[in-house]
């Protein structure tokens, strides 16, 4: 059923946060759709955004960090320039490169569910 204050049926946001965490519902609200489409808002749909989205995420990250720790990588200034590193790397260099663009590009258009 639609929300509505009159039928209480509303979710509160402080809550939602509270048990999803902020960056979840921020993510579902910015990138979940076009904010003047209707849309389901639920825990469900929040649980969703946490496991598809923000925990691939956050998986990336710890496994970069994960294998950067174990072999004592750190960055510096005396890594290659991107022009002597291996092919894979350049290529991913030029994906980063590419999302980087496309997402500012959408923000910049105020278009929050594509740069997402």
């Amino acid at each position: 059923r639609k929300m509505s204050k009159h039928l209480g049926n509303i979710l509160q946001p402080i809550p939602l946060m509270d048990q999803h965490g902020a960056d979840a519902v921020r993510w579902f609200m910015a990138a979940g759709g076009s904010p003047w489409a209707a849309r389901r808002v639920g825990h469900g749909t929040i649980q969703e955004v946490v496991r598809k989205t923000l925990l691939t995420y956050w998986n990336t990250v710890a496994f970069q960090a994960l294998y950067a720790r174990t072999s004592d990588w750190a960055p510096s200034a005396s890594d290659p320039a991107p022009a002597d590193r291996p092919l894979i790397d350049r290529w991913l260099l030029g994906e980063l490169n590419t999302l980087v663009d496309q997402v500012t590009q959408a923000l910049e258009a105020y278009d929050t569910q594509r740069a997402g």
